[in-house]
């Protein structure tokens, strides 16, 4: 789960812990349609059985949280501590080279993403998507 934005581990922190504190979830970053990067991980087989999937997105979701601009090295380090032992991390690794491209690609623009409505973030990232980076930085 991510705290205020940073990962920690949901079975080592408690509730009166969180007290008055922004809570993430799998289940909250994904309300409509699929995250970004739980979209990646399906499209580029970084899951089997799924039981990994949920802390795995969640960690390199804090990942980018904290680091705009992040190389597949950020992202490995991101993931420590998160375990699968299905995949044999193939897909895995294709999913992080995919997050760190996508994130460079589009960095200047996700980071208005607060700042404005949700309708009207969803009409512009479809704008904005074949654009390229220069466009979305001008945008923004």
């Amino acid at each position: 789960m991510l705290v205020n934005r940073k990962p920690h581990n949901s079975c080592l922190t408690m509730a009166y812990q969180c007290e008055g504190k922004r809570i993430e979830t799998i289940e909250s970053i994904s309300e409509d349609r699929l995250d970004q990067i739980q979209q990646i991980f399906l499209e580029e087989g970084g899951f089997q059985c799924g039981y990994c999937t949920p802390g795995m997105v969640i960690s390199l979701k804090g990942v980018l949280n904290e680091c705009s601009n992040p190389t597949v090295e950020d992202l490995k380090v991101g993931l420590s501590g998160n375990l699968c032992r299905c995949t044999g991390y193939g897909g895995i690794l294709r999913s992080l080279e995919r997050i760190s491209e996508y994130n460079k690609e589009y960095v200047y623009f996700t980071r208005c993403k607060d700042f404005l409505a949700w309708d009207v973030y969803e009409r512009i990232i479809s704008d904005v998507r074949n654009l390229g980076p220069t466009s979305a930085k001008t945008i923004c």
